[in-house]
């Protein structure tokens, strides 16, 4: 489906964008044009010198996907909404979830802080314990199988999951032969690369593996070719810790060479959860600072003068009265946003200190915006549920006008990686002090458009 984009497929699902690709497959953003909501579409790839047993060793592939993920029900695991064919190949539907990647993250930042690392553990593990108590084994975790967004962490791509009662040429057991292996080498357990089946104990080396590539910015074991690796893997210790700090324990038992001596799920959650960061307070007294070198002497800025609560009228029309309480919230957070980014431009002491300011205003821009996109989609959904039908066709105005803005405001936010690449590379580039003005000069414009509808 190259170049596809505003392509129907099954009659219903609009193709938009591409927004990922690995080994097997390309993920497409997608609009549901009956349900009017916002999908995934994973397409299958063939590689042009594909035979027709590998081809169909993939589809195979697929619908165990499929069937892995449809199973679980679970908020960190991927939402299977469909499976439908195209060009004699299945398409799978799933939720889309708007972030990035862990593996685009690390790529970006490098790195991440150990509560940080904590809390996408925590969250990983509560979806993983999901998959293992339906007999699910992921088989290959790793960053790129795993979506971050400011409140949770995704399991996807169940492409290779080994179910517990799949057998035969359409399960997962027909997908491998005996002492091959399945999975990316990286984050390979040591017996999956000696062509052992994989178990429940596998996807916690691996997890342990994504955890020590998330904590301390590189793999915890190297290896030329595939066999330097697994000599690496099954012999060495791996590489000395350097950022991962109190999390160095839980770290070395996830990496224990015999599974047998690996951590349990539940141990490695108790002990992630303690260096998780505390929730913010119900009603925080004032916005965190996205930037730790704000200058002082700009105490009179007009971003922080004193906002009298709006006048409330109160309408006769309650739909125009929930319109606009929905955009006054999101206005009011995108100005606060907007004065925050002036000052962290004015006269910032180093290019270094304004990227970190940068960085940490999209953080919590995306994190207070998408907050408020997501408690107006809940409240979309309950007026939609509505059982008496008289009070549903009184919304029903409201639910389709203020739906298709959710939809636009979404899509700008999950857009926002795009639009604002972020990354250290910033700095190295012939004119740093430029790039940044231009990410300021974006980053302006996007929060300009929120305002603007």
């Amino acid at each position: 489906m190259a170049g596809a984009s505003g392509l129907l497929i099954a009659g219903r699902y609009r193709l938009d964008r591409p927004v990922g690709q690995g080994g097997m497959g390309r993920v497409w953003s997608a609009r549901d044009e009956l349900l009017d909501r916002r999908v995934a579409v994973k397409e299958i790839l063939f590689a042009a010198d594909v035979g027709e047993r590998q081809r169909e060793k993939q589809l195979r592939r697929m619908i165990v996907e499929a069937r892995a993920a449809a199973r679980l029900n679970h908020p960190g695991i991927t939402t299977v909404y469909d499976v439908v064919e195209h060009d004699g190949a299945p398409v799978i539907v799933m939720e889309f979830v708007a972030g990035s990647s862990l593996a685009a993250v690390l790529r970006e930042r490098g790195r991440l802080p150990v509560p940080r690392v904590a809390e996408i553990g925590v969250q990983v593990l509560d979806a993983l314990a999901e998959a293992h108590a339906a007999g699910v084994v992921h088989r290959d975790l790793k960053p790129d199988n795993i979506l971050v967004t400011d409140r949770r962490a995704v399991i996807t791509d169940f492409g290779i999951a080994a179910i517990a009662d799949a057998a035969g040429p359409e399960g997962a057991a027909g997908l491998t032969t005996t002492g091959g292996m399945l999975g990316t080498p990286a984050y390979a357990s040591p017996e999956q690369l000696n062509g052992e089946p994989a178990t429940a104990a596998s996807d916690m080396w691996s997890f342990g593996a994504t955890l020590y590539a998330a904590v301390e910015g590189h793999l915890p074991f190297h290896g030329e070719n595939l066999w330097t690796l697994r000599q690496a893997v099954s012999a060495s210790a791996p590489a000395p810790f350097r950022h991962a700090g109190p999390l160095a324990p839980v770290l070395t038992a996830l990496l224990a060479k015999n599974p047998a001596d690996r951590t349990t799920l539940a141990a490695a959650a108790a002990e992630l959860r303690a260096h998780t960061p505390a929730p913010p307070p119900a009603h925080p007294r004032k916005l965190r600072r996205p930037w730790k070198l704000l200058p002082t002497r700009r105490t009179h800025h007009p971003a922080y003068a004193p906002r009298l609560p709006p006048t409330r009228v109160m309408r006769a029309d309650p739909v125009e009265e929930l319109e606009r309480a929905a955009r006054e919230r999101l206005h009011s957070q995108v100005q606060v946003h907007l004065g925050l980014l002036d000052v962290i431009a004015a006269a910032p002491p180093s290019d270094a200190d304004l990227l970190t300011g940068l960085q940490n205003l999209k953080d919590t821009h995306t994190h207070r915006v998408g907050r408020i996109l997501e408690d107006e989609e809940h409240k979309l959904l309950r007026l939609r549920d509505l059982e008496d039908e008289e009070s549903r066709r009184a919304m029903e105005p409201y639910a389709s006008h203020h739906g298709a803005w959710l939809a636009t405001h979404r899509d700008a936010l999950a857009a926002l990686d795009e639009t604002l690449p972020l990354s250290p590379a910033l700095l190295t580039g012939e004119s740093p002090r430029e790039a940044l003005l231009s990410a300021v000069a974006a980053f302006r414009t996007h929060m300009l458009a929120m305002q603007s509808d």
